[in-house]
């Protein structure tokens, strides 16, 4: 299978420059909690968040993340920012799945130490 990051349907990897790396560790370190000690904790979230809101053509992109700190912080600056259980609550509304199906693969999730955001008490509240 080729290497789809590389140039496929994921798009051609994004070069961090010098000084776009200094904005993405203020904030890692300052709003998502990452530490010196720990360089990588974080370091994914922050990349992330700083390219949906400083690039043009990707600012209307959905964030998704079940890390707390960066759901946080991705709403408070504007991003229009989801979890899993928010992800999965479009799927149910698409009719693809289920909301007792959403439900279990939430709790089998957890189950495996992923660790959702949240997970509704019951079905219903995917619907």
């Amino acid at each position: 299978m080729a290497d789809i990051a590389a140039d496929g349907w994921l798009g051609t990897p994004i070069e961090i420059s010098a000084p776009d790396a200094e904005r993405i560790e203020a904030i890692r370190v300052a709003a998502l909690g990452g530490s010196r000690d720990a360089p990588l904790r974080h370091l994914g979230e922050a990349q992330t968040c700083f390219y949906i809101k400083e690039r043009a053509g990707i600012t209307e992109s959905v964030w998704i993340t079940d890390d707390e700190a960066a759901y946080d912080y991705g709403k408070r600056i504007g991003l229009l920012t989801w979890d899993t259980t928010t992800v999965l609550a479009h799927i149910v509304s698409d009719g693809v799945l289920s909301a007792a199906d959403a439900l279990a693969l939430l709790r089998k999730m957890q189950d495996a130490d992923r660790n959702p955001r949240r997970i509704p008490a019951k079905p219903g509240d995917l619907a």
